[in-house]
């Protein structure tokens, strides 16, 4: 997917839908879950091409309540592992303004979800597309609990992305 930032005249290619991830939240109640969305995202600026993964970081969980909100934590870092190889993307930002666009990259994925960046290059989107399974932890935990699984993930969305961003055109 293709558009136009009207106000900043950047050209924002992204996936059509982003993978989800999410760990079960068993211990604190029934069919609750915590989710990280990803998507990759090229921001073209007259021809100076950046890429981000975009991550939607949210929860079913009122966690507010009880004055813990560990989503909210300061996390610097999200690991997304690939088969086994884990690789690690440092929050850039958590607004797309510094990306240099002024329009939500991917629809907010659920409440209170925290949209964050981190600069990614095409070889570890590769390496993701390539992987037989897939993981992210946030923060420093590799905890198998803190784990996120894939919960949905268009491959052929992704390989499109790929194929686009490297001249190609999607769908080939």
């Amino acid at each position: 997917m293709q558009f136009l930032d009207k106000t900043t005249a950047v050209t924002v290619t992204r996936m059509t839908d982003p993978m989800v991830f999410f760990r079960e939240q068993a211990g604190l109640a029934a069919n609750v879950r915590d989710y990280v969305h990803v998507g990759p995202v090229e921001v073209n600026s007259m021809g100076e091409r950046q890429y981000y993964l975009w991550m939607g970081v949210w929860s079913t969980i009122d966690r507010g309540a009880a004055g813990q909100d560990p989503l909210r934590d300061t996390y610097r870092k999200v690991v997304i592992t690939a088969n086994d190889r884990p690789m690690e993307f440092e929050i850039y930002s958590e607004d797309p303004d510094a990306l240099g666009t002024s329009e939500s990259l991917y629809p907010r994925p659920g409440p209170g979800a925290r949209n964050v960046f981190s600069r990614v290059t095409v070889e570890e989107l590769r390496t993701m597309h390539e992987a037989d399974y897939l993981y992210v932890s946030l923060g420093d935990s590799d905890s198998e609990t803190d784990l996120y699984r894939v919960w949905k993930y268009d491959a052929e969305s992704l390989a499109n992305f790929i194929a686009y961003v490297q001249g190609g055109t999607p769908g080939t």
